[in-house]
């Protein structure tokens, strides 16, 4: 878990690789099935085999959680061994594309057909019963996913496809905006990962609104409003967090600047303060390499 974790949060390859991982699930079903089945059944092992959960138990959000985490681990899996830098010619920049075109349609589509076998609970009793936490979850893995398309995806004149930039705005833009309606209605708390997770759709939203062709704001108010979220939910997380707090007044300072004409402030911006933020994630050193 801390290998997955770390090497998420880093964007480096695996210590650990998948196949290496060999160990059984738990067994799909309730305490009280479990302790029926004693004597019936000669091990756990042969229970997992034989038992067929009927509707949802105590167990179906773990394995909800991990058949996510199998996807997540399979598009950092995938992208990590795409890199695409030595391609120069026009036919490599094209075949280049194509790959990370094709993984990211297969990948958001393993995405949706998770979200919708999520189980259904008639009386949510927590958030992890709730089916605004799956979206939420969805949508962060879903920038995940494009972030990592646009990072690596063969750039025209320095910038991504338009259709990625609209896939991230939007991605990140509904990460935004559940999180911060749960996180408004006490339903969810505030951790570092949360505080990452919000950050990083920022900075997304951010770069995506700076690589577009258009300067009026008002087609954006969806994502505007998005980044006024974000910057309130950083600064209220900052002041939980003592260590987080220059992350909320980095991404305070970008977005005031961001309210003004679009001239690569931003990108200057983020190239003066780059060195002095650690961990700094990926968006942001595409708006490094790619606007300064």
């Amino acid at each position: 878990m801390i290998d997955r974790y770390s090497s998420i949060t880093l964007d480096r390859p695996f210590a650990i690789a998948d196949r290496d991982i060999e160990i059984g699930f738990p067994a799909n079903a309730n305490d009280e099935e479990v302790i029926a089945a004693r004597g019936i059944v000669p091990s756990l092992d042969v229970l997992c085999n034989v038992h067929t959960p009927n509707g949802t138990n105590e167990m179906s959000v773990l394995f909800y959680c991990v058949r996510l985490r199998q996807v997540t681990s399979k598009i950092h899996a995938k992208f990590s061994s795409s890199r695409v830098d030595g391609a120069t010619s026009p036919n490599q920049l094209l075949l280049a594309s194509g790959h990370v075109y094709s993984d990211l349609d297969e990948l958001l589509r393993e995405l949706e057909e998770w979200r919708k076998s999520s189980p259904r609970f008639e009386n949510p009793r927590c958030l992890y019963e709730d089916l605004e936490w799956y979206d939420i979850l969805l949508s962060r893995e879903r920038l995940l996913l494009i972030r990592k398309a646009v990072d690596l995806v063969p750039k025209h004149n320095g910038m991504p496809p338009k259709d990625l930039l609209e896939l991230c705005l939007d991605s990140a833009t509904k990460t935004t905006l559940l999180f911060a309606d749960l996180f408004e209605r006490k339903r969810i708390t505030y951790t570092r990962s949360y505080f990452q997770m919000i950050f990083t759709a920022g900075l997304s939203i951010l770069f995506c609104l700076s690589a577009g062709e258009t300067t009026d704001r008002t087609v954006a108010s969806e994502p505007l409003n998005a980044l006024a979220a974000c910057e309130s939910l950083l600064q209220t997380m900052g002041a939980l967090l003592p260590d987080a707090r220059h992350y909320a007044i980095l991404f305070e300072a970008l977005r005031r600047h961001f309210a003004r004409p679009l001239d690569h402030k931003i990108s200057k911006l983020l190239l003066l303060m780059a060195p002095a933020v650690r961990g700094v994630p990926m968006v942001a050193r595409s708006c490094l390499k790619h606007k300064s």
